[in-house]
Parts: C-alpha cells; sequence; structure tokens
C-alpha cells in the first residue's frame, strides 16, 4: 500500500502524520516547537522515522512527503532562485527520506486536501478558503491547483 508522510507547521502546532490513498490518517504525533515557533530537525527528522518505522503495521511505505506551512515571515518564498526556509527543508527531508517532498502554504494545501477527499472531491473546478489566524486558501481550476499571488 502506498502511503503519504504530512508535516505541519504552523507555528505552536506542528505535528506529522501519515495517510492512505484514501485520506485516512493512520498516525500522527505532535512536534515541539521552540518559542519563537520553529521546529528543529532533530525533533523533525525522528519523530518522522518513528512513523516510517512504524508504517510497516499497514504493510505500505511512504512514497511522498507533503509539506504544510502556516503563516509567517521568510517561511515560503516563491522564488526558485533564494529557496525559503521551508523549501530548504523539504530538500534536506527529500534527502532523508528518498522520497519527493512538496512543500506548499497551508492555504494551498487545505484546497488540495479539500479536492482529494473533502467538500469539493471529484469536483474540477471550486475555491477553498481557510479561516484561522490569518485568511487562506486555494483555486482549482481544470482540475489544477493555481499558482500566484
Amino acid at each position: 500500500m502506498e502511503l503519504a508522510l504530512a508535516i505541519e507547521l504552523d507555528g505552536s502546532q506542528n505535528s506529522v502524520g501519515v495517510a492512505d490513498r484514501s485520506g485516512k490518517v493512520l498516525d500522527s504525533e505532535s512536534v515541539a516547537a521552540d518559542r519563537g515557533g520553529m521546529v528543529d530537525l532533530t525533533d523533525l527528522i525522528p519523530a518522522l522515522d518513528r512513523l516510517r518505522t512504524r508504517s510497516g503495521r499497514w504493510e505500505g511505505e511512504p512514497v511522498v512527503c507533503g509539506i504544510s506551512v502556516g503563516e509567517g515571515p521568510s517561511l515560503l518564498r516563491r522564488d526558485p532562485e533564494a529557496p525559503s526556509a521551508a523549501q530548504a527543508l523539504g530538500q534536506t527531508l527529500a534527502a532523508h527520506l528518498g522520497v519527493p517532498v512538496i512543500v506548499d502554504d497551508v492555504g494551498r494545501a487545505f484546497a488540495l486536501g479539500e479536492g482529494w477527499v473533502g467538500a469539493a472531491k471529484g469536483t474540477p473546478n471550486f475555491a477553498s478558503i481557510r479561516i484561522d489566524d490569518v485568511v487562506s486558501g486555494g483555486i482549482v481550476l481544470d482540475g489544477r491547483l493555481l499558482d500566484g499571488g
């Protein structure tokens, strides 16, 4: 069975998880952040490794990892010449995990989830709005998540 690792980096609420193709979360755990809301690799990588080890319970292997990045200064930039801290983290984790790692902001990740297993499942055109500490979201047209700001 193909599994996906998921990482949510959202300040004080940081977590890692593993899900199956249907979107069912099979396992998860919280990852502590420092006072500035940052997660240290020395905490994140062991948490991911524990999930990978436990993924054998479901007779599956993670084939991809997604990182949802909350709002914050310099966490995510779309400039390929100057990767953000989150994009650099994605590159580091891809090397460690040996699977593709996709990094995106929380609003766009929310939209992808809604189209995959949520209210917009099977709908080729939709907008998704997430209201939390900030308002964010994503627009999907013809089944493709739009990019741009």
